[in-house]
């Protein structure tokens, strides 16, 4: 089971703290240019989600702050067996579970650092223990804009049949990358 924080370190050596979002995290500098509709949600929305047990959020901080600087909402859900590749052949017929990524958004001021790929991977990583316990055949997500759709692509997940921008990756294949990743540590 994975701890309530998460010490990581970036490729140019800066540190970095993943934890569930608390009243106690300052939100209101958060900025995202692209997507303001990140930050609102960060700041109006995130806290009262999970008090209502509809998503988990993950912040990003720096050892030394309780500023966020990244972020990501995680929750459950389901999908068509339709919109699979080759329509899901051999699966059941009715909708299948999935691990769901809500909002994802690094701060402006921590763009091409390297921590999208840190946070997905913890999401991934917190994602894929929660599997032991409750089943997830794919990891989901939609991403905002075709930017957003590469960096997931970059990451491993696939376009859905549905929507171009509904991007999945098998849980089997989180697996296997989360234990690659693991051996080489």
């Amino acid at each position: 089971m994975l701890l309530r924080a998460s010490e990581k370190i970036l490729k140019d050596g800066t540190k970095i703290l993943i934890q569930r979002l608390e009243e106690t995290h300052h939100r209101g500098a958060f900025t995202c240019s692209r997507h303001p509709v990140l930050a609102d949600f960060l700041n109006k929305h995130a806290l009262q989600n999970a008090n209502l047990g509809l998503s988990r959020t993950y912040v990003v901080t720096l050892p030394e702050s309780n500023d966020v600087i990244g972020f990501c909402s995680l929750s459950n859900g389901s999908i068509s067996p339709k919109v699979l590749p080759n329509e899901g052949k051999g699966l059941p017929r009715y909708d299948l579970p999935t691990a769901h990524i809500g909002r994802f958004a690094i701060d402006d001021k921590w763009q091409c650092k390297g921590l999208g790929g840190t946070l997905l991977f913890f999401a991934l990583e917190v994602i894929v223990d929660a599997s032991e316990r409750l089943a997830a055949y794919v990891i989901d997500v939609f991403a905002k804009d075709q930017v957003a759709a590469d960096f997931y692509m970059h990451n491993g997940f696939s376009p859905l049949r549905d929507d171009a921008l509904h991007l999945f990756l098998p849980m089997k294949h989180a697996k296997i990358a989360l234990a690659a990743a693991k051996s080489v540590e």
